[in-house]
């Protein structure tokens, strides 16, 4: 009887001595005798068990396999990546950051004070597409026509314009490719020979529908601002049948919201 109550005390001295300590399992097979302090979602705070400083540790769960509590317990720790990539901004969240709507303004065109050049503009959800609405109208009494030389009065257009972002939706300098329909009108000076000794003259009202295909640059700085660059070249059909190859290019600074 004796025999068995010494072999019984020293069962429960050894494992009292194995388990009166915490025990962290890393990855790498590594173990650390430790004192849990703390533990957190995302990390663990120890202190080393064989030594008498007061030197508080920090180890990444993702570190770690688990740890066997002094008690003998065993908690296994999911693994931190999937927890990292699930709380990673998504491409809608990341999106989302900047304001699905958009106004803008050509900063060039009221520069050189010949247009007001303003429009709307709205992005999907994913951030690889949007659809603009611009709106262009003369200021002043006339400008020259930069293509063709010619002098261009009451100029107006508004439209409908679609655009792609075929290298992706996040970043901030973004590239796209589109398409836009517009209509509009301007008046020109017209003169005419009145019985071969007079000329009289006024101005001409001309309305047009214009289809162009564009391309441009997209630079998102802030999630305010927003800065593009595009170029475009299509037909216009003039009200007297007329086709003539319209070209296009614009600078517009937009703020987001």
């Amino acid at each position: 009887m004796n025999r068995f109550l010494s072999i019984l005390f020293l069962i429960l001295t050894v494992t009292n001595a194995v388990f009166s300590q915490d025990l962290l399992l890393f990855e790498n097979g590594e173990k650390k005798e430790v004192k849990i302090l703390e533990i957190n979602p995302s990390d663990i705070k120890y202190k080393k068990f064989s030594s008498s400083n007061e030197v508080i540790y920090t180890e990444d769960k993702s570190n770690l396999i688990g740890v066997i509590y002094e008690g003998g317990e065993f908690e296994k720790f999911e693994k931190n990546n999937k927890r990292r990539e699930d709380s990673s901004p998504s491409i809608t969240e990341r999106n989302s950051n900047y304001g699905s709507n958009m106004f803008y303004v050509g900063p060039l065109d009221l520069l050189y004070g010949t247009m007001l050049n303003i429009g709307y503009e709205h992005f999907t959800e994913s951030g690889r597409a949007s659809i603009r609405i611009p709106l262009r109208v003369q200021l002043g009494d006339s400008y020259t026509d930069f293509i063709g030389g010619a002098e261009i009065y009451d100029f107006w257009k508004i439209g409908f314009e679609h655009k792609f972002f075929p290298t992706g939706s996040d970043g901030i300098v973004k590239g796209f490719l589109g398409y836009g329909v517009h209509f509009g009108g301007y008046a020109y000076p017209y003169e005419y020979n009145t019985y071969y000794y007079y000329y009289n003259s006024y101005k001409r009202d001309v309305s047009f529908f214009n289809v162009q295909f564009m391309g441009g640059i997209q630079f998102q700085p802030t999630e305010l601002i927003n800065l593009t660059m595009d170029i475009g070249i299509g037909p216009a059909v003039e009200e007297d049948d007329d086709v003539v190859l319209w070209p296009s290019f614009s600078t517009t600074l937009g703020f987001r919201f």
